[in-house]
């Protein structure tokens, strides 16, 4: 079986898509390239490898201790 546009055979029925980063085709069930070692997560359905919260948690966090050193700095000063 080829593909309709430049006759490239089409990946076998077990990949149902590509790493982004080079192209070779990625198993279902894989988190991880096997040509580039390039983390799949999001790509295919796979979970991401962080969510949305973690990401807000980790940036309050970071804000929280800028103001605690400027706090600090300015009962130095």
């Amino acid at each position: 079986m080829t593909g309709a546009a430049e006759g490239v055979p089409l990946p076998p029925p077990e990949y149902r898509n590509v790493c982004p980063l080079c192209g070779t085709p990625a198993p279902e069930h894989g988190m991880r390239c096997v040509e580039c070692n390039y983390h799949l997560g999001g790509v295919g359905g796979r979970p991401v490898p962080w969510t949305s919260r973690a990401l807000w948690v980790t940036v309050a966090a970071f804000l929280a201790l800028f103001v605690i050193t400027i706090g600090i700095v300015a009962l130095t000063h």
